[in-house]
């Protein structure tokens, strides 16, 4: 039986919380959305904290200006995002741990399907040709971050790859079955955070390295078992993913580039044409 004090609880609770509190505090900062706040309920200025020359956080500005504040939104997304950082790896071990040590130790857990049987006709892709791949275009990695001074150290780019393939699996078994990509946004948030305070620009580096390369990876995988089923060569498949990435690469760079040079309000909130970017605005 329910008590008087829970009855107050929850009397109190309907009507201050769900009731009272956003119609007095709506207009001061919005109970959804992806906007982030100051402490005027304004959209926050980063330009007054951020030193956008050298990429660093100005904190004395930070103090002097407001802290953040979020929308509940971000409570709800971080929630989730916090349980998946940990569940897709617990997931993936209790129910297909045993598949996969299985596979691990070369051991045959069933014969092969009649897809795989006529794949055999055709001769694989080496192991070299993916580890070439990986070399060249982490050189470019290399030299890209060293030399726009992004202010991201070499070991922070190596372990946002590692991030990344410490999902690669988990992250196929769920898309595999269900058709839906994991996230690895707020891990790719937390680490650089704790490990490269006060640098923003590197924190975002460190995030399009980890969350790009995994995203980029089940869509590779994802392919390579279109391919499987439609019966193309795998080295086909291999080299036609290679040539659409890097020409996907250089397309969106073009386009960026000549948008922001001819675009005087782009991503702007109130933009003409409606080009606010809200997934850029929102990573």
């Amino acid at each position: 039986m329910v008590d008087q004090s829970q009855r107050d609880h929850w009397l109190h609770y309907l009507l201050l919380h769900s009731w009272a509190d956003p119609l007095l505090y709506q207009s001061y900062l919005p109970l959804g959305g992806t906007g982030v706040y100051d402490q005027y309920g304004q959209p926050y200025n980063t330009t007054r904290v951020v030193d956008l020359k050298r990429g660093l956080l100005n904190l004395t500005a930070y103090k002097e200006y407001s802290p953040l504040s979020l929308p509940t939104t971000f409570t709800a997304v971080y929630s989730i995002a916090f349980a998946l950082a940990t569940s897709a790896i617990i997931h993936t071990a209790l129910y297909h741990g045993q598949s996969i040590w299985d596979k691990i130790k070369n051991i045959k857990t069933k014969d092969k399907d009649v897809h795989a049987k006529l794949m055999c006709n055709y001769p694989e892709v080496p192991n070299w040709w993916y580890w070439s791949y990986f070399i060249v275009f982490t050189v470019f990695s290399v030299i890209m971050i060293e030399v726009y001074d992004t202010g991201l150290p070499i070991w922070g780019l190596f372990l946002a790859l590692f991030v990344a393939l410490a999902y690669v699996l988990q992250g196929e078994f769920i898309f595999a079955m269900t058709s839906q990509q994991i996230s690895i946004y707020l891990v790719a948030e937390i680490i650089p955070g704790y490990l490269l305070p006060g640098k923003p620009f590197s924190n975002m580096l460190f995030k399009t390295f980890s969350v790009q390369s995994l995203l980029v990876g089940l869509a590779f995988i994802q392919d390579l078992k279109l391919g499987h089923y439609m019966k193309i060569l795998p080295r086909v498949t291999f080299v036609v993913q290679i040539v659409a990435a890097i020409l996907s690469a250089v397309v969106q760079i073009g386009v960026k580039k000549f948008l922001v040079a001819t675009v005087p309000d782009l991503c702007d909130k109130h933009q003409a044409n409606i080009l606010t970017c809200p997934n850029t605005s929102f990573f």
